[in-house]
């Protein structure tokens, strides 16, 4: 081997008896790395090692909350400092499935946050959890290409895109994802935004309702022209220009 190939053979600082948690391992894997291939091979030594290490527990349930915490708090280090600039990269080696350590993530995130949305429900009143059920049937029962934007709170959003067709074995997972986010934006009296595209997502033409939860838990429609206003009024005050192909409407609530 010549000179010039051994000296463009990078070995990684991978040290299997290092001591410390996710993260502490793949910032010492990484010490050094000057490229995004060098990131996604630490990425695969660890995806290898924690793969094995999940196959201890059948489900999440039966993970350590250390255990839960140290992937967690990996995957978040990971997506703020790294996360797009591997992001094309990760798609070349896993493709649309991503590292395994980053689902793991998601799926320990979501599981938690299932959790704690059946507590808030465990303990609402009864009238809050008719609020949920009414508000839930209300946002489901609709058939159309939809964006629904649910905020929350200081720091809590989720967006969920959905198809005008559901396949039957999906819908009941639909509705329960649906009736989470309605739980937290009720309990801490958020806003549901919906575009709703006429001629399906790739174009531009949509329909733009909402919902607000009032103090008392109660959820109800904002006006189309409250709507508009709130979406076309710039943080210093001046109104922006409407924009083609939007049209801000309101779905006022029935009451029995």
């Amino acid at each position: 081997m010549s000179r010039k190939n051994k000296e463009n053979i990078k070995i990684l600082n991978v040290d299997t008896g290092f001591k410390g948690t996710l993260l502490e391992k793949f910032l010492h894997y990484t010490k050094g790395a000057n490229n995004v291939s060098d990131i996604i091979d630490a990425l695969s030594v660890l995806n290898s090692e924690y793969l094995v290490k999940c196959s201890l527990y059948p489900t999440i349930e039966d993970m350590p909350e250390d255990f839960k915490k140290e992937v967690t708090e990996f995957a978040a280090y990971f997506y703020e400092n790294l996360g797009e600039s591997t992001e094309r990269a990760r798609y070349a080696n896993w493709g649309e499935n991503d590292a395994f350590l980053l689902r793991l993530a998601e799926s320990i995130a979501e599981y938690e946050e299932d959790n704690e949305a059946k507590e808030i429900y465990a303990n609402m009143s009864k009238g809050q959890k008719n609020e949920v059920n009414s508000f839930t049937e209300e946002i489901f029962s609709t058939r159309k290409d939809r964006l629904l934007s649910f905020t929350w709170g200081f720091e809590g959003s989720c967006q969920l895109k959905i198809a005008r067709t559901i396949p039957r074995q999906f819908l009941n997972e639909l509705k329960a994802e649906i009736r989470k986010y309605v739980i937290f934006i009720i309990q801490n009296k958020g806003a549901l935004v919906v575009r709703e595209y006429t001629k399906g997502f790739k174009v531009k033409e949509y329909e733009i309702y909402g919902y607000r939860i009032n103090p008392f838990g109660v959820w109800d429609a904002i006006s189309a022209e409250e709507m508009e206003t709130l979406h076309r009024t710039a943080p210093t005050g001046e109104k922006l220009p409407l924009e083609n192909g939007i049209t801000y409407t309101s779905r006022p609530r029935i009451r029995s």
